[in-house]
């Protein structure tokens, strides 16, 4: 149940060993009301974990369009039979998204700079048989553009940071900290496999991805045009 929510909750937005937060979380710079959200979960969280560094082909343009456009990235991922995560845009620039299993939320961009993007997420699972278990969590997302001789990739960084608003199931996850924790690591790794295998696509079979989604009626022409923009640019 708590490791259904942390893999929600990553995969969102593209997604960790134990420790500290690697990314400080600029309070001072984040709206009123995205600050009060940012600190009620950095002061009390329930679990805390960050990725090693991630790597995998992808053009940084099109990985930042996807990365912005989380819905066409569920989409592209469903078309690539890699996810079956459903994601809508909603009101006032946030996301709404469910895994189909319980599981659902909304979230939104709460800091974005040129290497990075904090998001805001606040949701829970629905177990249907017992009361539903809410949550709220801080992902951080670092990214940077490396490239060799024949290649260009992406390195990612992700700090999550989980606050459940259920006394007893808070309670319990800390108790097995060791045991969620390397769940919770487990299972966002197995997130950016699925992020990889949309990216490495857009990179090496641009036209196999376009062809993909065109045969699906769920991304307007306008946004496939933007989308080909990205892959193809001038």
């Amino acid at each position: 149940m708590i490791t259904s929510l942390i893999v929600l909750f990553s995969s969102l937005v593209w997604v960790s060993s134990a420790g500290s937060q690697s990314f400080p979380i600029p309070f001072s710079q984040l709206a009123p009301g995205d600050r009060r959200a940012a600190e009620e979960v950095m002061h009390a969280p329930t679990l805390s974990r960050r990725t090693g560094a991630v790597k995998f082909l992808s053009k940084k343009e099109v990985y930042e369009y996807l990365l912005d456009h989380p819905d066409v990235a569920a989409v592209a991922a469903r078309a690539l039979k890699a996810g079956e995560y459903q994601i809508k845009k909603a009101e006032g620039g946030s996301y709404w998204a469910t895994d189909g299993k319980g599981v659902n939320g909304h979230f939104r961009v709460i800091y974005k700079s040129k290497n990075e993007r904090i998001f805001f997420l606040d949701g829970a699972y629905y177990p249907g048989w017992l009361p539903s278990v809410p949550a709220k969590a801080i992902v951080a997302l670092g990214f940077e553009r490396k490239n060799n001789e024949t290649e260009e990739y992406v390195e990612n960084n992700v700090d999550a940071t989980l606050k459940i608003d259920n006394s007893l199931v808070a309670f319990l996850a800390k108790l097995l900290y060791g045991i969620m924790g390397n769940l919770m690591e487990k299972r966002m790794n197995q997130v950016l496999v699925l992020a990889a295998k949309v990216s490495e696509k857009a990179y090496q079979d641009p036209e196999g991805l376009l062809r993909e989604l065109a045969t699906g009626t769920e991304l307007s022409p306008q946004v496939l045009n933007e989308l080909r923009e990205k892959l193809y640019p001038r």
